[in-house]
């Protein structure tokens, strides 16, 4: 148990660092070093930290309310492959950006977008990472099966 809530914890972790990443670097970084005239460092640690924030609320989310149920289908049919789960994560990465613009803004595509392609990035790591454990369990257990 312990060795699955490591895996699930080192997925959310990883893809939500990829996801948050692109906003990160390109924008929250340079404001914050912009900011650095305004000693204010406990602002510019918290513009750095935001897009992550953001980025782990929606990888958890996901990862509980998609993957681990995708989780239950794919043990049960026998078909966990890492691939699998990064398609899956891929799917989703765009999904769920895309309908959170949809809802908010009314379908507006250019903040899509901006949204969706680092959601994919956060989705295929977290799938990857999470999928590449799933299929060594699923590889051990048809060994120990022959």
């Amino acid at each position: 148990m312990k060795i699955l809530l490591s895996t699930f914890a080192r997925a959310v972790w990883w893809g939500s660092i990829a996801g948050a990443a692109p906003y990160t670097i390109l924008f929250m970084l340079p404001l914050s070093l912009a900011m650095a005239g305004d000693g204010e460092p406990l602002g510019m640690l918290l513009m750095i930290a935001f897009p992550l924030v953001i980025s782990a609320v929606i990888v958890l989310a996901a990862a509980l309310l998609i993957g681990l149920p995708l989780t239950a289908i794919l043990s049960q049919s026998g078909h966990e492959r890492q691939m699998h789960y990064a398609i899956a994560g891929l799917g989703a990465g765009a999904a769920i950006p895309a309908l959170i613009i949809l809802a908010v803004d009314g379908g507006s595509y250019e903040p899509m977008l901006f949204f969706t392609v680092p959601g994919m990035i956060a989705g295929t790591v977290t799938g990857l990472i999470w999928g590449k454990w799933r299929e060594a369990l699923a590889d051990q257990a048809a060994s120990a099966d022959s």
